[in-house]
């Protein structure tokens, strides 16, 4: 476990060391600022240097505390609610790249989908909003525009199901493993990120006795 928190804190100071440094530099940019309207422009890219760091520092505290094993206490919570607030939180950048996203109701018979609609988990839910949002995001990401997103949850004995399926171009099989690892990013991947959005996945559903697996596209 020592080891584990070691080599998470040198990954993380790792990590933080290029927005800082775009950060000073930016502040530098703003002292040297000769006028009113480059010094507008110096805070501007500040202002956007912060908007990108801070999301990071969210997400590099998170995954710290559930490989910590630290957190708030685990209540019981409806699932479908927090896959709802999820998919609203993904929804304005699905809707810019035209992306149809939404809740995907495969069941026919209505008990079952009641059943679904009603699913508790015992949980975190800041924890599992995350999980969920990562999830969606990812895909959004990833799927050319005009594609499709969905999401779907499902009752499977004692278990809950859920799905993410989206019409991009998927993982190749080499790459289904290495995706979860922290800070890894598919060789000539299109969308940006800091590799942690999957990690981030893994550790939450670890620390839920959740299981991941990942499919054909």
């Amino acid at each position: 476990l020592i080891g584990t928190q070691r080599q998470l804190m040198l990954d993380l100071s790792h990590e933080l060391r290029s927005p800082l440094t775009a950060l000073k530099l930016q502040v530098h940019g703003l002292a040297r600022a000769p006028d009113d309207e480059a010094r507008l422009r110096a805070v501007q890219r500040l202002d956007a240097g912060i908007e990108r760091a801070t999301p990071l520092v969210d997400q590099l505290l998170l995954l710290a505390r559930q490989q910590d094993g630290a957190g708030p206490a685990l209540r019981s919570l409806v699932l479908m609610d927090v896959l709802r607030l999820a998919l609203a939180d993904v929804a304005p950048a699905a809707q810019q790249q035209r992306i149809d996203l939404g809740l995907l109701i495969t069941e026919t018979d209505a008990a079952a989908v009641k059943d679904a609609d009603a699913a508790t988990v015992h949980g975190d839910v800041n924890a599992l909003r995350m999980l969920l949002r990562n999830l969606l995001d990812n895909a959004v990401k990833y799927t050319p525009a005009g594609g499709r997103v969905d999401a779907s949850l499902q009752r499977q004995g004692a278990s809950v199901c859920l799905r993410v399926e989206d019409s991009g171009p998927g993982i190749a099989d080499a790459e289904r493993e290495r995706v979860f690892d922290r800070f890894y990013r598919v060789p000539g991947a299109a969308a940006t990120g800091n590799g942690l959005g999957l990690a981030i996945v893994r550790a939450i559903a670890e620390g839920h006795d959740g299981t991941l697996e990942i499919g054909r596209s």
